[in-house]
């Protein structure tokens, strides 16, 4: 349990923004400072990767105005500046080990695959990236190759909103086409198995296995048939969690 009044830093990144400013396409991470001070240029733990970061970017937004800051406390919310190095639900903090739960995921309901309309597969690849670092859905890769990737996400008109934001933010044109699949389970740390049918072995973003069900009868079948398989609904952590 922690305390606002707690003396010491902790944070909890509960947003990430891509192209705050297009000129720079910089990503943001959106953090509610939970205890203590936070201060420009200090050190800070991330605790899912278990690294340390220095927060030299540290800003407070109004709309999409923004004004550097040096300070903030518990409550204030506070955007820095995101090389790759946060994700939503990430712990911030200094002092001893700490993580606060993880947020709730939604298991994807809808699957399409989208492919690139022209060749500049830089701009399509870092645009999906950094899409779905927001948590705007979910990616997979076929053992075919990554650059007609499936991707999952709750909602079909997020389909939409996808292709808009990869024309307008990365000026990408892309289509997705609806792929035959109804779930996606992760395997369990150390599982290996070869789906049979219409289902299909992916890798996701981080290269972690994931089985594409075609129904929820087929997801179903395979978890009666192979009950020694571990399957998750949401992605396995990249490391341990802290004890």
């Amino acid at each position: 349990m922690v305390e606002p009044t707690d003396e010491r830093f902790t944070g909890f990144v509960f947003k990430i923004q891509a192209n705050m400013d297009p000129r720079h396409r910089d990503r943001v991470a959106f953090v509610r400072v939970c205890s203590g001070r936070f201060t420009k240029d200090m050190t800070l733990v991330n605790s899912r990767l278990g690294k340390t970061i220095r927060a030299s970017r540290a800003y407070r937004f109004f709309g999409r105005d923004r004004e550097t800051i040096e300070v903030a406390y518990a409550g204030d919310i506070i955007g820095l500046v995101n090389p790759g190095q946060f994700a939503i639900g990430d712990t911030l903090h200094e002092g001893p080990a700490l993580r606060f739960p993880d947020l709730p995921r939604f298991p994807a309901e809808h699957f399409g695959r989208v492919r690139l309309k022209g060749t500049n597969y830089k701009q399509f690849d870092d645009g999906l990236k950094q899409l779905e670092e927001e948590g705007l859905m979910q990616l997979f890769y076929l053992s075919e190759g990554r650059r007609a990737p499936v991707l999952g996400v709750v909602g079909v008109l997020q389909y939409d909103v996808i292709a808009s934001r990869l024309a307008n933010e990365y000026n990408v044109q892309a289509v997705i086409e609806p792929a035959g699949y109804a779930a996606a389970r992760w395997l369990g740390v150390g599982a290996s198995h070869t789906p049979g049918g219409s289902n299909v072995m992916a890798v996701d973003r981080h290269d972690r296995p994931v089985i594409l069900f075609e129904s929820e009868w087929a997801l179903r079948y395979f978890e009666r048939h192979h009950s020694e398989v571990v399957l998750l609904a949401e992605s396995p952590m990249t490391t341990p969690t802290l004890g």
